[in-house]
């Protein structure tokens, strides 16, 4: 495909993973590449608003408040999400009104967001993170991460969901049914994080102190890929005033770079993995699927926009020869 052909039409339905991706400042990347050097954090420690800086500390991180109305009688279901545990079979009897704070007791936890939209490189860029890497096998990840001894069991890996963390539960509605309510608090979080589109891994060591370390995982980082974000006006393109052209320069390690293009939606598209006919390959998708696609162009690509059960796709191009993904907007004469 020259650079002046159109993108063909692939008409085989792709298989879709979703990468993570890690927000971080420019050297801790370059670690994390070259090396696989992951710090991972510990709950308690993002609590302190001073050491962190913006959004990725949380004074309540962990923690949530519910306020049970009664009179009403508490089955052994109900007691759980309340953090109770009933110790013979039962119910428990709420004459009154019962306050439950919930504490989530301290692990270890690696935090990531789940898209790469222009929200998220906002809040990124607000924390002081201005590099990112792209996780594009998680299993492996995961597994050799939950192999370092000092990091006990891998209890979850999951979005973070965004709410009030203190609810109060009126006497005529059963905790199953209030929505937030069965939350466990290590994934709760405010609604003004929710830019972050959180994923975290939990891990619990319930043999001794935790604490926070910085592992090398050398075997992930044929897996990673760096993303950078250094020429998009994050600005412009969130307030959508002015007509904007935004892509992706696709850095390909043989032959020519590929591109990627459009006019309207004009934002960000996020990475995702795609499986077509046995090869594995790198695409694009917009954060909603709703209205029209104007003006897009690609370059040296497989294939330019194909249809998978996650919605539309596009600028394919096999995974094995991708360096590095460029994203960039620009005004439109």
């Amino acid at each position: 495909m020259t650079e002046s052909q159109e993108a063909a039409y692939v008409p085989t339905p792709p298989q879709v993973s979703y990468p993570l991706f890690k927000f971080l400042k420019p050297e801790h990347a370059r670690s994390m590449l070259e090396r696989g050097s992951v710090r991972v954090g510990t709950l308690h420690e993002y609590r302190d608003e001073e050491r962190f800086e913006g959004k990725t500390s949380d004074a309540n991180e962990g923690s949530r408040q519910i306020l049970v109305q009664g009179p009403r009688s508490i089955d052994g279901s109900e007691s759980q999400v309340l953090g109770i545990q009933l110790m013979c079979p039962g119910r428990l009897e709420v004459d009154g009104s019962m306050a439950v704070s919930l504490d989530w007791p301290d692990c270890n936890i690696y935090c990531l967001s789940g898209a790469f939209f222009t929200s998220t490189l906002r809040q990124s860029l607000a924390d002081g993170k201005k590099a990112c890497v792209a996780i594009l096998d998680t299993r492996s990840f995961f597994a050799a991460l939950s192999e370092q001894s000092s990091l006990g069991q891998l209890l979850l890996v999951d979005q973070c969901r965004y709410g009030p963390r203190n609810i109060e539960i009126p006497q005529n509605q059963s905790l199953m049914e209030v929505a937030g309510a069965a939350i466990p608090p290590v994934l709760l979080k405010p609604e003004e994080y929710s830019d972050q589109r959180e994923v975290r891994a939990v891990w619990q060591n319930r043999d001794g102190p935790v604490a926070a370390s910085v592992v090398d995982l050398a075997s992930v980082t044929s897996s990673l890929l760096p993303v950078s974000f250094s020429d998009v006006d994050v600005t412009a393109v969130l307030e959508g005033k002015e007509e904007l052209v935004v892509g992706a320069r696709i850095k390909r390690e043989s032959g020519k770079d590929g591109l990627f293009s459009i006019r309207v939606p004009g934002q960000i598209f996020t990475l995702v993995c795609a499986e077509v006919e046995g090869q594995r390959q790198l695409a694009f998708a917009p954060q909603s699927h709703r209205g029209q696609f104007v003006g897009a162009h690609f370059e040296n690509v497989a294939w330019g926009m194909n249809f998978s059960d996650a919605g539309a796709l596009h600028a394919g191009t096999p995974l094995a020869d991708i360096t590095a993904v460029e994203y960039f907007s620009r005004r439109v004469p």
